[in-house]
């Protein structure tokens, strides 16, 4: 079951989880959320570009790099196995970058 999170960015504003199948996104940049159970640590790629774990000052760094278009959305996709804390660390590295942001989910049905 896949889980994604969009995080609508304002472009006027100041267990290993496998990788997420891309879901096509036009005028938008995707931060692809993966998470390794058994080193306990987040990763994360832009638009496919490896930037490591945004927990750590060097995948922050990467990440807001990758992100360096302000004009372009982002959409934040990831497995719903990836713990909350690592959607919060890449969110919070976002707003601290200076841009606004608004956070909707989306998610697939439980199964019943």
């Amino acid at each position: 079951m896949i889980a994604a999170l969009l995080i609508g960015l304002a472009t006027a504003g100041p267990a290993a989880v496998g990788p997420v199948a891309p879901v096509e996104a036009d005028g938008h940049q995707t931060v692809y959320l993966g998470w390794d159970a058994r080193i306990k640590a987040c990763s994360a790629r832009v638009d496919g570009i490896p930037t490591g774990d945004p927990a750590t000052d060097a995948g922050k760094t990467a990440l807001l790099g990758a992100l360096s278009d302000r004009q372009r959305a982002v959409q934040l996709q990831g497995l719903t196995g990836i713990p909350y804390s690592c959607v919060d660390t890449v969110v919070s590295a976002i707003r601290q970058s200076g841009r606004a942001v608004k956070v909707g989910f989306l998610s697939e049905p439980s199964a019943r």
